[in-house]
């Protein structure tokens, strides 16, 4: 198989700039800031930008598989319940680009396996998708906070 096939399909421009540029020795996790949000404390757009990095940042330095979904779960449960409470008037990470990226690619892995009888990789495969869905938007969102 053709390697960087899944980064050119269906997918978006992105600069990639230096995350680690950014500091992350304060930053509250998202499950602190529902709570904060929840106590009804006013909460800056720039700090939950950077705890919505520093999360998917975690999940990517993660490399068991089963860990990292379960992180990723986690961040998808948090931030419904943090949208559940608050009326936005700007555009806050919903994960919605994250599954745009990250479908069509697992769609492709699928079919190339299934094409090539491969089926011995098609694990390996997956995480590497999903792991280039969330680079992607990692990068997406750190841009943002610029």
């Amino acid at each position: 198989m053709e390697e960087n096939t899944y980064s050119k399909f269906n997918r978006p421009k992105f600069y990639k700039s230096n995350i680690n540029s950014l500091e992350f020795e304060n930053v509250k996790s998202i499950d602190a800031l529902v709570e904060d949000v929840e106590r009804g404390e006013i909460l800056e757009s720039t700090e939950f930008f950077r705890a919505y990095v520093y999360e998917l940042k975690n999940i990517l330095d993660e490399d068991a598989p089963k860990k990292a979904l379960e992180h990723f779960f986690k961040l998808e449960h948090n931030l419904d319940k943090f949208y559940s409470h608050l009326a936005l008037d700007e555009d806050f990470p919903d994960l919605l680009t994250f599954h745009r990226n990250f479908s069509p690619t697992v769609l492709r892995i699928f079919w190339e396996a299934i094409s090539l009888g491969d089926n011995d990789s098609l694990m390996e495969r997956i995480h590497d998708a999903f792991r280039i869905a969330l680079e992607e938007e990692l990068y997406f969102w750190h841009e943002n906070l610029h």
